[in-house]
């Protein structure tokens, strides 16, 4: 993790409980973004499923929307899935960084953009894939 984000984390508790806040966000929009590959299903399909817009199912996805447990039940069901949820020691959890590396490199205009795919996630904020400046590691 970068020194300003580990930084900006260690501020204040308020810091750290928005840093956990969307680093859930992202990871259980990657979650459902990755079923849905997984399934050939965008968006528009899902949203069919749900009988919702499609805006909906994007506002879900960005963070936007808040997203209750009872949608998420929802969303992986038209996904044929289910949730299964674990509770991990914060110092054992997966390095977050990594985690966002990846999620970048999936979005990147020249490797291509899915239907589900078109948002990176920042601290706070929902930035569109054309708003990204992407520098090669």
């Amino acid at each position: 993790m970068s020194d300003y984000l580990t930084s900006w984390i260690d501020e204040s508790e308020e810091n750290r409980k928005e840093f956990r806040r969307q680093e859930l966000i992202l990871e259980v929009a990657e979650l459902i973004c990755n079923r849905m590959e997984e399934r050939d299903i965008n968006r528009t399909s899902l949203s069919k499923i749900l009988e919702k817009s499609t805006s909906y199912i994007t506002q879900l996805l960005t963070g936007s929307r808040n997203m209750t447990l009872a949608t998420l039940s929802d969303l992986a069901l038209a996904l044929e899935s289910k949730v299964k949820i674990e509770l991990v020691d914060e110092h054992a959890a997966a390095d977050w960084e990594t985690f966002y590396s990846d999620s970048v490199s999936r979005i990147h205009p020249s490797k291509g953009v899915d239907a589900c795919n078109d948002y990176a996630f920042t601290i706070n904020k929902v930035v569109p894939v054309r708003d990204l400046s992407y520098e090669a590691a």
